[in-house]
């Protein structure tokens, strides 16, 4: 009895040793509770005993499968210890343990595995060049000993304790307290027996306000459909990609002189079933696809709500629509019908809602620590390693064709000062996109007057493929909006455009991300009734389709959707079925057609060598007249922005040739009136606008006429002036 009494002294000795310990962990307080859970070898009594503790909340008895040896609670808490001087226990043993329901559980300990992430990996986090962040953050599933698993790990260096909880665990913290790894800021756990489709997020306790909250994972790969705060253990990425052909002809593809005309689309609000629920991938992929194709677009863009939404997903594509091979189908299913897919990636500015980025780890981490909360740190390597390793991501995993990013004021400039790390960064994307990935697009919404976007890094440049012209869309709309009996006084408006066209390499863009001021529909922006309402609309979309630049329209636009966007909505899909509304689409499928067929409209999108003014000035006639070179042909260009029908307008020509009218936006089945001109318009012996030649054609009201010369020169006698 002595003998029990003094082994019971020592042992609630030892237990009163570990106390401080032991109840820091119980309130989930602990950087590295692997210091005390899991199992440990010690001395005892000179000989040599192993110690294994778990935490079981909802346990009431617990032992080991193999051998069988039971645990004991400690006192009345929820810390289940096991000692024991057998030989057997395995390296990774097994845990079984009894619910108060009866229920019984079995799992490896967590508790149990070393470190995983490489001491070099967490070198060059922490000096900004981990470009497959990815890769090592967030949640992954490994095999460690031949036990199947996830690795879970973020980046929270302010955090006291990071947990990750879920379903799994009953959402409790103490369950799966991750360990710190040094100056890195960075927490891992390993976690057995987790499966695909498991939610989580990590838990984070601030160390020196005590707080904790429940963050999203910032690399989560996909997020629930249902709660988008949670994230979901993500199967490995086995897909089998189709599109080879596409991606090989991409990478040598000469981009610069060939079609690009890009349908933005938001797939959440495109189109919707029967019971008015969102189209899922696979589904978006047969009826979007054919639907583009048809109307000639050469690309796909998704707007900005389809991908990345409030609070996180930088990583994960919307699951609404499906998961992420879901996502990954919907691009290759794209690829194989010619279609490319570019999406907005915006990073000026990061989600401030509490479950979010903002303040991650109780700190103001990933965003600046002054100035506006709203807009990413670029100094921080973290910040850096994060948008770099979504950037190459998207490129990589999913195949896209490129980026949009939006490049607003706030990320370029702080307190009038120019962001040095934000150019860094923005140079630093571009050209470790083209590097890995050669031929994809790197697009600018950039709405500063920062120059030489699109100028290679190498030459001082921010090395984008496209800059949005968002000047040419505000300038175009303002002087449209105008009624046609006062454009007399705005036309330098119009033509203000060819002055720094081909400054950067140009997308001529009507987005709603354009215009935060107007959000109406086009048509409503245009003046005049209902007829000529269409009429300005028809030559609006002529202009941007025959003006220097590649192309984008939003959806709906094609066929003048009479209501503003909204996200819960879907296209007023009946108003095509309208002859106004259906011809309007009729026509853009029509000036695709140009477009991508006659090299004279795309060949020098981005060299002066493409565009030469015919007639610039005619404000007195709201009129310009244009010519378009291509390396085998030209065409002419005459845009007529009055109400009136300019017949027998005499354009000046440099040859002798007749030539035809290959589009008209008056056409009867554009919603026109069919005001055309003859099949052959002849040339006449009159020099005109110091051209030699000159030919006379008919301009409708509020039209877009294009002509082309015949192939063969002809003998024309010289008419009388």
């Amino acid at each position: 009895m002595q003998g029990n009494g003094m082994d019971s002294s020592k042992e609630s000795r030892r237990q009163q040793a570990l106390a401080p310990l032991a109840h820091k962990i119980l309130q989930a307080r602990h950087h590295n509770p692997f210091v005390y859970l899991g199992r440990h070898i010690r001395q005892h009594n000179g000989q040599q005993e192993t110690v294994i503790r778990t935490i079981l909340p909802h346990a009431v008895s617990a032992s080991l499968v193999a051998p069988q040896l039971a645990f004991k609670r400690l006192g009345d808490n929820v810390i289940f210890e096991l000692t024991s001087s057998d030989t057997t226990i395995p390296e990774h043993y097994v845990i079984e343990w009894l619910g108060s329901d009866g229920s019984a559980h079995q799992h490896y300990d967590a508790y149990r595995f070393q470190e995983q992430i490489a001491e070099a990996e967490l070198a060059l986090f922490i000096n900004g060049k981990l470009l497959n962040a990815s890769d090592i953050l967030g949640a992954h599933f490994t095999t460690i000993d031949h036990i199947d698993g996830v690795l879970f790990a973020t980046w929270a260096p302010n955090a006291e304790r990071v947990s990750v909880v879920g379903p799994f665990n009953h959402w409790d913290n103490r369950c799966h307290a991750m360990r710190a790894r040094g100056a890195s800021g960075i927490w891992e756990i390993f976690i057995p027996g987790l499966t695909a489709n498991d939610q989580y997020q990590f838990e984070i306790r601030n160390h020196h306000n005590g707080i904790a909250q429940l963050k999203t994972d910032p690399y989560a790969q996909q997020l629930a459909a249902d709660n988008d705060k949670n994230a979901l253990v993500t199967s490995q990425n086995e897909y089998q990609w189709q599109d080879q052909q596409w991606m090989a002809r991409r990478t040598t593809d000469d981009w610069q002189h060939k079609p690009l005309s890009i349908y933005e689309v938001d797939l959440a609000s495109w189109r919707r079933d029967h019971d008015h629920a969102s189209l899922n991938y696979q589904a978006l992929a047969e009826q979007l696809v054919t639907y583009v194709r048809d109307l000639g677009f050469t690309h796909i863009q998704l707007f900005s709500e389809s991908l990345i939404r409030p609070g996180c997903g930088f990583f994960a594509p919307d699951s609404r629509h499906g998961t992420p091979d879901d996502f990954r189908y919907f691009i290759d299913y794209c690829h194989q019908h010619r279609v490319g897919v570019i999406f907005n990636w915006h990073i000026d500015h990061l989600p401030t809602t509490p479950d979010s980025l903002y303040r991650y780890d109780g700190e103001r981490l990933y965003e600046q620590a002054s100035h506006n909360p709203g807009v990413f740190d670029y100094s921080k390597n973290g910040s850096r390693n994060f948008l770099i390793s979504s950037a190459l991501f998207w490129l990589n995993d999913f195949h896209l064709d490129g980026l949009k990013l939006r490049t607003s004021t706030s990320m370029i400039y702080q307190k009038g000062q120019q962001n040095n790390d934000a150019l860094s960064l923005l140079r630093e994307i571009n050209l470790l996109a083209q590097q890995h990935h050669p031929g994809v697009l790197m697009l600018a919404e950039e709405n500063t007057v920062w120059p030489m976007v699109t100028t290679p890094t190498a030459l001082g440049g921010l090395g984008f493929s496209i800059k949005w012209n968002i000047g040419w869309h505000h300038d175009t709309l303002r002087y449209l909006t105008h009624d046609t009996s006062t454009r007399q006084a705005h036309h330098d408006t119009l033509t203000f455009s060819q002055n720094y066209a081909f400054s950067e390499h140009f997308m001529l863009p009507f987005s709603p991300q354009n215009n935060a001021q107007n959000k109406a529909p086009l048509l409503d922006q245009m003046p005049g009734n209902k007829s000529q309402r269409f009429a300005n609309l028809r030559l609006l979309y002529s202009y941007m389709f025959t003006h220097p630049g590649k192309k984008l329209l939003f959806m709906g636009n094609e066929f003048a959707s009479n209501i503003e966007w909204r996200p819960e909505g879907e296209l007023p899909w009946a108003l095509t079925d309208d002859a106004l509304h259906g011809g309007l689409s009729l026509m853009v499928c029509k000036l695709n057609a140009l477009y991508r067929n006659i090299q004279a409209l795309h060949y020098y999108d981005f060299n002066e060598q493409g565009f030469e003014w015919i007639e610039r000035h005619d404000s007195s006639q709201s009129l310009i007249v244009f010519r378009r070179n291509g390396e085998e042909c030209h065409l002419i260009v005459a845009l007529n922005f009055s109400a009136i029908t300019r017949n027998g307008y005499r354009i000046g020509i440099e040859k002798n040739q007749h030539y035809r009218e290959i589009f008209n936006s008056d056409a009867r089945a554009f919603g026109g009136e069919d005001r055309f001109n003859l099949k052959r318009i002849p040339a006449d012996d009159i020099p005109w606008m110091k051209q030699p030649f000159s030919l006379s054609i008919t301009l409708p009201p509020l039209s877009a006429v294009i002509i082309k010369p015949l192939q063969e020169s002809v003998t024309i006698p010289r008419l009388a002036h």
